[in-house]
């Protein structure tokens, strides 16, 4: 019983170590972002969200230009690999890459691209949304 206990206080000590950790912001989110609804009348039912659906599209020709761009953010070189269409976001989204994860993991852009398009979750692959990526290399250029 004895022994028991210690393990529970260990377990106890080990849990709030990680919460101090988690307030302090060690931990960052994916970089995928996803809008989530602020209150229950803003959830879309299926059928409704149907009728509001908008239809694919490709990227402008700006658009089109940022595919091979390279910026900073947050300490970490990323290039953009695609710009493209996104049916659950149902807008464009760019996805690009950790530089030096990729080649850490000896991955090609060939590779990331099939990744990709086949939906697998490769660690230095991200997806957001144009403004948001568009904003980041404005930043990295001006020297933020």
């Amino acid at each position: 019983m004895a022994f028991h206990m210690k393990y529970l206080e260990a377990i106890s000590a080990a849990l709030v170590a990680l919460g101090e950790i988690m307030v302090e912001g060690v931990f960052k989110a994916p970089r995928r972002r996803t809008v989530l609804p602020k209150s229950p009348a803003e959830m879309v039912t299926p059928k409704a969200k149907a009728k509001g659906t908008k239809r694919p599209r490709g990227p402008t020709t700006a658009q089109a230009a940022l595919e091979g761009e390279v910026f900073e953010e947050d300490g970490v070189d990323w290039k953009v690999l695609a710009v493209v269409w996104d049916a659950n976001e149902e807008e464009l989204v760019v996805w690009y890459y950790d530089v030096k994860m990729a080649a850490d993991g000896d991955l090609s852009e060939d590779e990331m691209d099939l990744a990709r398009t086949e939906g697998l979750d490769l660690a230095p692959l991200e997806c957001s949304s144009v403004t948001e990526v568009k904003g980041w290399i404005r930043a990295a250029r001006s020297g933020r």
